[in-house]
């Protein structure tokens, strides 16, 4: 039998409360934006902790890397701010899109060929973008480049 080390980790949210002083709500707001949390914030929720996951684990014997960033409860987290959380919202909606839109592209594509010369470079072009789309759909349902 051998042995492995195993690290993991878990992101569990801490609240605190402090008192602000301002003269506006919009002042309020802007003197929280100052304070940093990980002065104020020492009360854990353990009960919602989220990002459960495998740092790595290690073949001891070995030491090398058999295993990183394992995911074990489906969370993670993003970065980017309120851009990115919208896309992240959007993602679904969006490569069906792009699923539908590549198809019709295919689509055309097939009803215009040999059609006319004057199509060849738009057909081209939009053979291209096609092309480009369903790479995108193969990154994003995490299947293999074709």
């Amino acid at each position: 039998m051998s042995l492995y080390t195993a690290l993991f980790a878990t992101d569990v949210p801490h609240y605190g409360t402090t008192t602000i002083e301002a003269p506006t709500p919009a002042a309020a707001i802007e003197a929280a934006k100052m304070l940093d949390p990980a002065d104020l914030c020492d009360d854990p929720d353990w009960g919602n902790a989220a990002c459960a996951r495998i740092i790595s684990i290690k073949d001891t014997a070995r030491r090398h890397v058999i295993a990183e960033d394992v995911a074990l409860d489906g969370a993670f987290l993003r970065y980017g701010g309120r851009h990115a959380f919208l896309l992240c919202e959007a993602a679904s909606a969006l490569l069906d899109a792009v699923q539908k839109l590549t198809a019709q592209s295919h689509a055309l594509l097939l009803a215009i060929e040999g059609e006319s010369d004057r199509f060849e470079d738009p057909a081209s072009r939009l053979a291209e973008a096609a092309s480009h789309a369903e790479q995108v759909i193969a990154k994003a349902e995490g299947t293999p480049d074709q």
